[in-house]
């Protein structure tokens, strides 16, 4: 941990904009790279929120049945669903589906809509978006951590944003998934089903997701600091500079009176 030691806050990449911050800040230095505390913390927990969102999305264990049960059931995903000797009600053949299936394969056609009720395509769409926006904040702080932009205000503030829209998307996949994956209507012999370790790290992630932004409001809110500091620094500046100019051709005009006399 290091203390920054003169007051200046680059502006721009190429450090050469005339804003200073009023208070010393303690930072994190990587390299030649400096970096605030809690905007480091918040960049780890948001890569490491993506991948078990990651594992979560793609992995099929969101519900699993014990294995002592022998139940026709095995686990479901977000995606695909596995089974053992499972025969379905609705399929007039009462064919025994052993193995996993994608939602969209053809031997799934038959029972689609009892496996993707309404709900279950809301928590495929919360999954979905709350991936979408989390990689968009990851690959705004990638660009971040290349350059001085990660010291703006409005740079980190929309990070903030999106980084919250990410967390309560998850957390409403969560929260219907939770709500109805025990459904009787829904999933056969829920007693004898668990909710496995795809669902827990989708909720890991979002617990990340939600301290990275705790952190990133505060962050934001000492980066909104320093801008009006700066801000009425830079007022100031500019409003000197029309009575430097006046002083300057009034001299200027006396020199050359005295010149000439």
């Amino acid at each position: 941990m290091h203390e920054y030691k003169n007051n200046f806050i680059p502006e721009s990449d190429n450090g050469d904009d005339r804003s200073f911050n009023i208070r010393r800040r303690r930072m994190v230095q990587i390299g030649q790279a400096f970096f605030s505390p809690k905007y480091f913390v918040a960049s780890i927990l948001i890569f490491v929120s993506g991948l078990f969102t990651l594992a979560a999305f793609a992995g099929p264990y969101w519900s699993q049945s014990y294995p002592s049960t022998g139940n026709e059931f095995k686990n479901i995903g977000l995606w695909e669903a596995c089974f053992y000797r499972y025969r379905h009600w609705k399929d007039d053949n009462q064919k025994p589906y052993t193995g996993c299936f994608w939602f969209w394969s053809p031997d799934m056609i038959r029972f689609r809509d009892w496996i993707m009720p309404p709900w279950f395509i809301a928590v495929q769409f919360f999954a979905c978006f709350g991936l979408i926006f989390e990689f968009v904040v990851l690959a705004f702080l990638a660009v971040s951590f290349m350059t001085n932009i990660r010291f703006k205000f409005y740079f980190v503030f929309p990070i903030t944003i999106l980084t919250f829209v990410a967390q309560i998307n998850m957390f409403l996949a969560l929260l219907v998934y939770g709500i109805n994956g025990d459904n009787r209507e829904w999933m056969p012999r829920p007693e004898f089903n668990v909710y496995s370790w795809s669902y827990w790290f989708e909720l890991v992630a979002c617990f990340f997701l939600l301290i990275a932004t705790i952190l990133l409001l505060l962050e934001s809110k000492v980066l909104y600091a320093i801008y009006k500091k700066n801000l009425a620094i830079k007022r100031q500046y500019e409003s000197a500079l029309p009575l430097n100019s006046n002083l300057n051709l009034n001299m200027n005009a006396s020199m050359s009176t005295s010149n000439y006399a």
